[in-house]
């Protein structure tokens, strides 16, 4: 899980480790339309909500930045379904945080609909809150780094010490980390965070607590369906020729690049199977396209 989780921040198109469909689900053209033609009409789905206008109420003197925060959300929209206090809530959390109020309690927002459709209902939200204090970042360490130093690690984190703490910028942060390490083939990587709040000064430490794990590299690399001649140019012009340190970044590019030279809707996630060995330290790659649609968009 700790990998899966791992590789799909790492890539957008976000692919698993575990056996992937096989080559005659490749094409998703007929299957889109299939699944497409089963799902429920739009009218039947649940309705979602654009939020119009915010105000906050709260027992404490609500800071002047409230407004700021409260535009900041207005225009957003969230599902209408079970879930969406607890939704609504993490958007409004998330933003207060973003200011740098890291212990913003946050209670179930009120709804007053003023306009309804099928498909959306506008609203005038109101949340109580107790915003509690501003902390600013006092400093980010890191312990267990062996393959980078902590002044490279510390600056991929967009928030010098004693800015605000900005818990959008440090999720930025973490997410550069994770891909600095997946481009050197640590695909097991692992951090632990943990902080420490000093509330007479209002600054937070943010501790990062590293699991490398092993490098992983290349072990066989093939193209199915695919003229053997072209197929070896492109393994050896892709940077994930056998034996070198495996990027899945590169294995992202090597489609986007290639894009003219494979079947239409060609991508990672379905056409791609990895094979893991952990002992020796390998990823075998297969790219499958011998049932993939052959013309191109």
């Amino acid at each position: 899980m700790r990998r899966f989780a791992f590789l799909c921040v790492l890539l957008a198109s976000c692919f698993s480790f575990s056996q992937l469909p096989q080559p005659e689900n490749c094409p998703p053209v007929a299957q889109e339309i299939h699944q497409t033609q089963e799902q429920p009409q739009a009218s039947e789905q649940p309705p979602s909500i654009r939020i119009k206008s915010l105000s906050f109420t709260s027992d404490q003197p609500l800071p002047a930045i409230s407004k700021e925060v409260a535009s900041e959300v207005e225009g957003k929209t969230i599902d209408f379904s079970e879930g969406w206090p607890l939704e609504l809530a993490a958007v409004v959390r998330d933003a207060w945080q973003h200011y740098g109020y890291y212990r913003v309690q946050v209670d179930d927002p009120d709804l007053d609909i003023l306009q309804e459709t099928q498909q959306e209902e506008v609203a005038r939200v109101t949340v109580k809150i107790d915003p509690g204090k501003q902390y600013w970042t006092k400093d980010i360490s890191f312990s267990n780094n062996l393959q980078f130093h902590s002044s490279q690690l510390r600056d991929l984190f967009p928030v010098p010490d004693g800015e605000i703490f900005d818990t959008r910028k440090m999720a930025e942060g973490m997410v550069a980390l994770r891909k600095l390490y997946g481009e050197r083939g640590f695909i097991d990587f692992a951090a632990v965070r943990s902080t420490q709040i000093d509330e007479s000064r209002k600054r937070i430490s943010l501790m990062l607590d590293l699991d490398e794990g092993k490098q992983f590299r290349v072990g066989k690399f093939e193209i199915l369906g695919m003229d053997p001649v072209l197929a070896q140019g492109l393994i050896a012009d892709s940077g994930l020729e056998p034996g070198s340190i495996f990027n899945a970044r590169l294995l992202e590019v090597f489609f986007q690049r290639n894009k003219s030279l494979l079947p239409a809707r060609t991508n990672a996630e379905d056409t791609t199977q990895r094979h893991i060995d952990e002992q020796a330290g390998t990823i075998d790659l297969t790219i499958d396209v011998r049932s993939c649609p052959a013309t191109n968009d």
